[in-house]
């Protein structure tokens, strides 16, 4: 369009350039904003357009206009509203490449007075009869940008059903690398073993996840909550790598070529965690808010009235003093310091001597290795069960994909159940199989708790000393003239108990062992830490 000036109207033109890319590399290697510029000014001195402004944006995708420069540009705009005709771009796609935002954007650039241009442009590009023209142009870019973000996400669909990581970063634990064949790799790292570690603490159905994560943190494993728990649901730690549902194909787990951080029996047994963990039934989470100066708020009842103590935190004479006392109007009041102490002072009659304990360890031993046979025979039906599941997985897919037989929401509910099935058998399978050599370990630490319990209640995380609580004591505790006592004890602890005068000086390979004394023994239901991980305040002394 060549620019003609009236004797009424001696102001020449004016115009703001703007230039944008993408990406860093597109500013290095492609369509330079240096080029960009260049073309737009030679353009306007061509056109006898006075160049009065030149925005930028760099490493800014053009799908919104959420972007600085261009911000700045509109604000300029605003503020000399009909005095800027011409806002030259070198391509619609430098402007933008949502056809809706274009239309929007180039609305609200005409009410100021300003028409956006591009070299594409012809010299009549205002006339209305290349209006069909403009949109055309309008709508390339977007067009463009669809069939990108469809190769890109057919590029990434392909690698991860061959077992590739596509993505740009790295989940916690990997760093990325490249293989022999120069593809990307996922490569265990430093933080892989604490990782490992978390999977394995949390597994034990034992601390809260966020306990896992303060620990882990102090080890050096620095999540923060979302991301701990992302964690734990990413089967690439597994090995596995989940490919997305489209429209023609189901969602499915593939075999990585990365080497897994845990083992795929670890990773299920995780997930049935995390998923029957609620709020409504798990005994590891508390609506009430936790103090380390009540340990005992929820376990204790009233001996008045029969409700549960609470606690709360008095002020007053310059301090502030914790207590327990009820909520009812009997008004019972009980400094907690006096009542934690006489607590510990309660625990430490619990403790049965080391005689005993080494009595009890070589009776459940005795009992273990009678039961080894039925485990055996249980793996072995648990191994037939698996193996039918997983051919019944086989013919739905022939009866999917080969023969056409089955309908595609019949085929994702009956290979979703099914899936399922196997998860739940191979846990059970896996358990058996590591009983054995899991019982020595197990049984010495709890044993070891047992001798003293004063010192792992002090030391323990104020969670892992509820759960304490509860494992020890069914029923809660009455506290009365300064005295513990309790309606019910566990059965475990309370044989061991008993047996403490009897038993004392017998010799474990001369006891009667029956069924009745040691096969309904209760697990504590806390479970040790791995080597170096520990939900405890100090370092755990040395077990047994």
């Amino acid at each position: 369009m060549n620019i003609k000036y009236s004797a009424r109207d001696q102001k020449p033109k004016t115009a703001i350039i703007y230039t944008r890319v993408s990406t860093d590399e597109q500013a290095d290697y492609g369509f330079s904003l240096a080029h960009q510029e260049d073309l737009l000014r030679k353009e306007c001195a061509r056109r006898g357009i006075h160049v009065i402004a030149h925005y930028t944006d760099e490493g800014y995708s053009a799908k919104d206009f959420k972007r600085p420069h261009f911000q700045q540009l509109l604000e300029y705009l605003r503020r000399h509203k009909k005095q800027i005709q011409y806002l030259f771009v070198t391509k619609w796609c430098r402007f933008s490449r949502n056809i809706e935002n274009t239309i929007l954007m180039n609305r609200e650039l005409l009410s100021y007075g300003t028409r956006v241009i591009t070299l594409d442009d012809g010299e009549e590009s205002d006339n209305p009869a290349n209006l069909l023209l403009t949109m055309l142009n309008m709508t390339l870019p977007e067009i463009d940008n669809r069939i990108r973000s469809r190769n890109t996400k057919s590029g990434i669909l392909r690698a991860l059903k061959e077992g590739y990581y596509p993505y740009g970063y790295a989940p916690v634990g990997y760093s990325k690398d490249r293989s022999a064949l120069k593809t990307p790799l996922l490569v265990p790292d430093d933080k892989a073993p604490l990782v490992r570690e978390a999977f394995e603490v949390f597994a034990t159905g034992t601390f809260p996840i966020e306990d896992v994560r303060k620990a882990s943190w102090k080890n050096g494993l620095r999540l923060q909550r979302s991301q701990f728990g992302q964690m734990f649901r990413n089967p690439v730690y597994a090995g596995k790598l989940y490919v997305p549902e489209t429209t023609n194909e189901e969602g499915c787990l593939v075999k990585g070529v990365h080497e897994a951080i845990v083992s795929e029996e670890l990773f299920l047994k995780v997930q049935r965690i995390l998923n029957k963990r609620t709020e409504t039934n798990s005994c590891l989470r508390t609506r009430e808010k936790l103090r380390d100066e009540l340990p005992l708020r929820g376990h204790l009842t009233c001996p008045e009235c029969g409700k549960t103590w609470t606690g709360s935190i008095s002020s007053g004479n310059g301090g502030k003093y914790p207590y327990y006392h009820c909520e009812r109007s009997c008004k019972v009041r009980v400094n907690a310091d006096f009542a934690n102490e006489r607590f510990l002072q309660f625990l430490g009659t619990l403790q049965p001597p080391q005689e005993i304990i080494d009595l009890q360890m070589a009776m459940m031993g005795v009992l273990f290795k009678a039961k080894e046979g039925d485990r055996d025979e249980q793996v072995h039906k648990l191994r037939i069960e698996i193996e039918r599941h997983k051919q019944n997985l086989l013919k739905l897919d022939q009866q999917r994909f080969l023969t056409g037989e089955m309908d595609p929401d019949s085929y994702k509910r009956l290979k979703s159940h099914t899936t399922e099935q196997i998860d739940r058998l191979t846990i059970q399978m896996n358990d058996l199989e590591a009983a054995d050599t899991a019982f020595e370990k197990y049984a010495r630490y709890g044993m070891s708790l047992l001798k003293d319990l004063t010192w792992y209640f002090q030391e323990a995380e104020l969670q892992a000393r509820r759960k304490l609580l509860g494992s020890i004591f069914p029923a809660k505790l009455i506290f009365q003239d300064g005295n513990y006592r309790t309606s019910a004890l566990n059965p475990a602890l309370a044989l061991i108990l008993q047996k403490n005068k009897g038993l004392q000086n017998e010799k474990a390979e001369d006891i009667a062992i029956s069924e009745n004394v040691s096969g309904d023994v209760a697990r504590t239901g806390i479970e040790p830490a791995t080597q170096g991980f520990s939900v405890f305040k100090n370092p755990i002394r040395p077990l047994l």
